[in-house]
């Protein structure tokens, strides 16, 4: 059998590989151009607060007062809500010690009324309710739009009231104003003397607190696009039960 010798064309092999790089290259320069990558976004979510103070003026540093029966007594407890807050509920909750006349358990030593008002940026009166069917002596107000106000919330707690007694046939009314108590005019030499003697004291105690306004900024109103609201009821369970910041 005869052998046949086959020449190998190596220019021809060279000149193939050489256009197939060629190609590849040409290729995956095309693909290169098809990319693109888009500019980095970064999301940065800081925090709200709701900031609040409770001062009073009146009384010294230990906070007495004297008594005199039918007298008026300044009292000035103020709650601030700080500017940069978010709308909120603000509530007073009051708690009275020792406040019935050991001569007539049905009255107290001293009267007070919490209704104090104002006026908010929306020209609508806001003023302290009291909230009904819970144990505490709480009463609450609603703040808006201190997210950007200029400046601080003052409110007063006690506001004006009047007591009118009847002594001896004749009707005397008694008034007090805006932070101010009155010592109940019934009071007696007897109820004085019982108000002295050590842990018989009548005191009063305030104290105040924030929460939330709206559970949610969507899902309320007709069409479901307006805020929610906490009920005054269902805030003031999460605000006592809350755990404070010692730097808030």
């Amino acid at each position: 059998m005869r052998k046949v010798k086959r020449k190998i064309n190596v220019k021809l092999i060279t000149a193939v590989l050489s256009f197939a790089l060629l190609f590849a290259g040409t290729l995956g320069s095309s693909l290169a151009w098809l990319l693109a990558k888009s500019e980095v976004i970064t999301n940065t979510f800081t925090s709200s607060d709701i900031n609040i103070t409770l001062t009073e003026t009146t009384g010294g540093n230990e906070r007495k007062f004297q008594m005199v029966p039918g007298y008026t007594i300044d009292k000035d407890p103020k709650v601030t809500v700080k500017k940069g807050s978010e709308d909120c509920y603000v509530f007073v909750k009051i708690e009275e010690t020792n406040n019935s006349l050991p001569s007539n358990g049905t009255l107290p030593y001293y009267l007070y009324e919490v209704n104090y008002a104002y006026t908010d940026s929306q020209d609508v009166v806001q003023n302290w309710k009291k909230i009904d069917g819970i144990p505490e002596n709480v009463y609450y107000i609603k703040i808006k739009d201190m997210k950007n106000a200029a400046s601080d919330l003052v409110l007063n707690v006690l506001g004006t009231g009047t007591e009118t007694i009847t002594v001896q046939s004749i009707s005397i009314t008694y008034k007090w104003g805006n932070a101010q108590v009155l010592t109940h005019p019934a009071a007696t030499e007897f109820d004085m003397t019982e108000a002295g003697k050590s842990g018989q004291e009548p005191k009063l105690t305030f104290t105040a607190y924030a929460s939330q306004l709206y559970a949610s900024n969507t899902g309320g109103g007709t069409n479901g696009t307006e805020p929610q609201e906490f009920t005054a009821e269902a805030a003031w369970s999460i605000a006592k039960t809350a755990q404070f910041s010692t730097n808030s």
